[in-house]
C-alpha cells in the first residue's frame, strides 16, 4: 500500500482504531527520514526533506525494570529530551506512539493536550504522536496542526483495515468489537459492554 505524506505543520497527530496500521504509518515514515539524512535511497516516488539535528522514535515503549522506569515515565523522559533539544534550538525530528497511554485517560488527554500547545512553537521541528484520544480535539481548536488517520471501517461486523493515510480524524473505535470476536464476553460470562 502507498501512502502519501505531506506534513504542513510541524504537529501531526495520527488517529485510527486498533490494527488499523499507526505504528507501521509512523514507522515507515521514520526510515525514510532517516534513510533521506543518511543520504541513502528512500523508498517512495518523491521525496523533499528538512534537514533535523535530532531524532527520537518512542514505538513500543515498555517499562524497563533494569532502571525502574514504568511506561509513563518511559514517555515523560522520551519527550523532556525532545523539548529540551526544541528548547536549544534544535531541529527535532520525534514520533510518538500514543503518547502518555501509560497513565489515567484524564490525565493523559490533559497532558497531550498541554504537549500539543507547547510542541506547536517549535516550528523548525516536526512531531508525529499517534493517539486513541479524540477528546482532546475540541481542546486543540485554535492550535496548527494536521489531523491524519489511518482508514478503516467496518463491514457485516468484521474490520476492515485499508490501511490508507488520509486527512482527518478517526472516530472508528474496534476494541469492544474484537473484545467479542475474540470470543471473550462469552468467556468471562458477561454480555458486551457499550
Amino acid at each position: 500500500m502507498r501512502n502519501d505524506f505531506t506534513g504542513g505543520s510541524n504537529i501531526v497527530l495520527l488517529t485510527g482504531p486498533n490494527m488499523g496500521g499507526k505504528s507501521t504509518a509512523m514507522k515507515s515514515i521514520g526510515l525514510c527520514v532517516m534513510l533521506g539524512h543518511l543520504g541513502l535511497g528512500v523508498p517512495a516516488s518523491r521525496c523533499a526533506l528538512p534537514m533535523f539535528d535530532s531524532f527520537l522514535a518512542a514505538l513500543n515503549v515498555t517499562d524497563d525494570i533494569s532502571t525502574g522506569l514504568s511506561h509513563y515515565m518511559q514517555e515523560v523522559i522520551y519527550l523532556k529530551s525532545v523539548a529540551e533539544a526544541a528548547v536549544a534550538g534544535q531541529r527535532c525530528f520525534a514520533m510518538f506512539d500514543e503518547l502518555f497511554s501509560g497513565t489515567n485517560t484524564e490525565e493523559a488527554v490533559s497532558l497531550l493536550v498541554q504537549t500539543v500547545r507547547g510542541l506547536q512553537r517549535f516550528s523548525s521541528g516536526m512531531f508525529i504522536i499517534s493517539t486513541h484520544l479524540v477528546e482532546i480535539r475540541p481542546a486543540l481548536e485554535n492550535v496548527p496542526y494536521d489531523a491524519m488517520q489511518m482508514e478503516a471501517e467496518i463491514e457485516d461486523g468484521v474490520p476492515v483495515q485499508t490501511y490508507r493515510l488520509k486527512p482527518g480524524w478517526s472516530e472508528l473505535k474496534l476494541g469492544n468489537l474484537l473484545f467479542t470476536r475474540a470470543g471473550l464476553h462469552q468467556l468471562l460470562g458477561n454480555g458486551p459492554s457499550i
